[in-house]
């Protein structure tokens, strides 16, 4: 399920990390409160190695909530580049690192993860080369996704994304893009 991803939310964060939305998101207003429930959170140590054992994690969630599997694997590869350029990107990746993963679930049809790093220079690798082998995975996440954004600066960034299914019924979640006050 290719969600409605924009491509154009990353371009904020590409060089000032600074806050990212959607147009969508925010046009919509789609802020709501998160539920009742604790979200699932883990931390993992930053190691390459660790990287497949977060995706194992969400997908345990997903499978949980009966995410169609379309919508599954999008959402599991988003996961899993937010997780790598956590452990590569950041202080995460160097000896002792670690980063977090929490999994948020709206509407019964909407997940929002967020990946939290250990901060550092976040330097891109890639020289935009069509032909290379990385420097594009932040597209593929905003183009996969409803929504996404990155926060935070050398001490700590949260790089989260949020996709959304349907039942079938014609309706349509809304995607948490921030938790608004009551």
């Amino acid at each position: 399920m290719h969600n409605q991803g924009h491509a154009h939310a990353m371009i904020g964060a590409r060089y000032g990390v600074a806050l990212a939305f959607s147009e969508d998101g925010m046009a919509s207003g789609t802020a709501a409160p998160p539920s009742a429930t604790r979200s699932p959170r883990r931390t993992f140590r930053g190691e390459p190695g660790q990287v497949p054992l977060a995706r194992d994690f969400v997908s345990r969630y997903l499978n949980a909530r009966h995410c169609p599997a379309e919508a599954a694997d999008d959402i599991l590869l988003c996961a899993t580049e937010l997780a790598a350029n956590a452990v590569l990107h950041s202080r995460s990746g160097h000896p002792g690192g670690h980063f977090s993963v929490e999994i948020a679930f709206y509407a019964r049809q909407a997940v929002r993860v967020t990946i939290e790093d250990s901060g550092g220079p976040w330097t891109e690798r890639g020289d935009g080369d069509p032909e290379a082998e990385c420097g594009r995975g932040l597209h593929v996440v905003a183009a996969l996704s409803a929504d996404m954004g990155i926060s935070g600066d050398a001490s700590g960034r949260m790089a989260w994304f949020c996709c959304r299914w349907s039942t079938g019924r014609g309706d349509q979640p809304a995607c948490v893009t921030s938790i608004a006050p009551r």
